[in-house]
């Protein structure tokens, strides 16, 4: 009994020896054990002043790492660091510029020692700045080197061409002059090209040269400056047409000049204006009545513009006749020779007839010549928004308006949102609201006769306004929507037969659905 169980016992611990032999991969005895093999193809190479890159071939199934070396000669190595198994890279960041290193691999397991390679190889990190080493003719430098403004007035490219296929790249200097260039940055053996950015009322001096390992070429130079903006910019009115710009250019620049203006707004700036070099003055004569205008000047060469000079502004009034724009509903200039009919400028075809009126020397061109029972009048039905408004018109009064003067209409548009009459020492702006209530506004005014008066009435955020001569008399807050819809509009007269005919002169008569922003304020 004792015999049979001891053969039990020895037939099983043979069972588990072979299969540990089978099974563990660290055991020679296995059929399927593979030696540690050292890895092939170590390379080295450098990637800055900093870094070296190495790499090799994982020919191993079973490694838990591998070991990398590194010496400062071909004899003494220590431990740089162990890597994971199947890695087959690493990148060595904490070398010293230009400087020599040399590396060996090993590879383990975990049962055995390292096995360690035994030819090591070797780099050297670039310079750290490549002007350390010295010149030598025996590397061609850059040629063509060009010096360019970018779209930022304080950034420029360098461009150049290589003439050197054996160079590690190239080194760029900068300063203020050929004598204090210092070192800048370096550029990759197939870089033509870098920006860099420097400051305004500054020349700059460049150099560059190609390096390799050894030495650095013949430095090439040359120089730029920024493009300077501009300054001291100031208007002034040369009549009551023009408004005249000067400014301070820049001495020697071979910059253009562009003129920008913005038009009844403070920051909406359009291309007004281009100018040669050496341009400090410029007219403007191309100026709408009763608007406001901001300037500033620019420099420029190509597509690149400088900073911009100061922003001034100034604003006109009595300075050309009316102009027409999307906001126009009717614009009756007056210029024709004869009756009876009279072209709407606005293009909406709203003509006026002359009826009894006449034609008359008129503040720009022709006028309407109005009293004495002659008049003229606006067949056309005309369309308003129920809470926007403006009429403005030049006139001239063939007597002297003053107190105890009868109701004289004008401008009336029947059935519509607004009439304009002279009456007592005021001039009056009248609304039809849609509830048929009137709302008026007044302000004293003499006037006197053979004199020309510009006329604005608006209506906008429920405010009435009246200006003459583009100077607010009167503006009242009142919150209503008024008819939209006129079936005539009359010149000279009212269409009630209680008031009398206006004696005087008419010119320019325009109705806007929006007030020019100059009589918004």
């Amino acid at each position: 009994m004792k015999t049979a169980c001891l053969l039990t016992l020895l037939s099983a611990l043979f069972l588990v020896s072979c299969s540990h032999v089978r099974d563990n991969p660290y055991d020679p005895k296995n059929p399927a054990f593979a030696a540690l093999i050292l890895p092939e193809k170590l390379t080295a190479v450098p990637l800055c002043s900093t870094a070296i890159k190495l790499t090799w071939t994982d020919q191993n199934k079973r490694e838990e790492g591998y070991a990398l070396y590194r010496g400062a000669d071909s004899l003494d190595f220590a431990l740089l660091v162990e890597t994971a198994a199947n890695t087959n890279a690493y990148t060595d960041r904490t070398c010293k510029s230009f400087t020599r290193y040399y590396y060996k691999i090993g590879v383990f397991d975990k049962l055995e020692d390292t096995l360690v390679s035994g030819a090591p190889v070797s780099a050297r990190t670039f310079y750290g700045n490549p002007l350390q080493m010295g010149e030598t003719d025996r590397l061609l430098g850059p040629s063509d080197l060009r010096l360019t403004r970018l779209n930022a007035s304080t950034r420029v490219k360098l461009s150049w061409k290589n003439r050197d296929n054996g160079a590690c790249g190239f080194a760029v200097c900068r300063g203020l002059s050929p004598d204090s260039m210092i070192y800048l940055k370096s550029a990759g053996p197939n870089d033509t090209t870098i920006a860099d950015t420097i400051d305004s009322d500054t020349t700059v001096y460049y150099s560059i040269c190609s390096f390799d390992t050894a030495g650095v070429s013949i430095k090439t130079v040359d120089s730029i400056t920024v493009m300077i903006a501009p300054n001291n910019l100031g208007l002034y009115l040369a009549s009551n047409r023009d408004i005249r710009l000067t400014w301070n250019g820049n001495e020697g620049t071979t910059d253009s000049i562009l003129v920008e203006r913005s038009e009844n707004q403070e920051n909406a700036f359009v291309q007004h204006a281009r100018f040669g070099r050496g341009t400090t003055t410029f007219l403007d004569t191309s100026l709408v009545s009763f608007s406001s205008y901001w300037y500033r000047v620019t420099a420029f060469s190509g597509p690149v513009f400088s900073g911009h000079s100061n922003t001034e502004s100034l604003s006109v009034t009595m300075v050309r006749p009316a102009v027409a724009d999307s906001n126009t509903i009717l614009l009756l200039r007056f210029d024709e020779d004869h009756g009876p009919v009279l072209a709407d400028a606005s293009g909406n075809g709203h003509n006026a007839t002359l009826a009894t009126a006449t034609i008359a020397a008129g503040k720009f061109g022709n006028a309407l010549s109005c009293g004495n029972n002659s008049a003229a009048y606006v067949a056309d039905t005309l369309y308003f928004p129920d809470s926007t408004l403006m009429v403005d018109f030049w006139t001239k009064p063939k007597t002297y308006l003053t107190t105890g003067a009868d109701t004289m209409v004008m401008v009336e548009a029947k059935n519509g949102p607004f009439s304009i009459f002279y009456a007592n020492g005021s001039l009056h702006f009248q609304l039809h609201a849609t509830n048929d209530s009137l709302f008026s506004i007044a302000t004293p005014k003499d006037m006197l006769p053979n004199k020309w008066y510009h006329i604005a009435v608006t209506y906008a955020d429920n405010y009435c306004g009246i200006y003459i001569d583009g100077i607010m008399f009167n503006r009242t807050y009142h919150s209503l929507k008024f008819h939209m819809v006129s079936d005539t509009v009359y010149l000279g007269q009212a269409y009630a037969s209680t008031h009398c005919f206006f004696a005087g002169y008419i010119d320019e008569v325009r109705v806007q659905t929006e007030p020019d922003i100059y009589f918004r304020k």
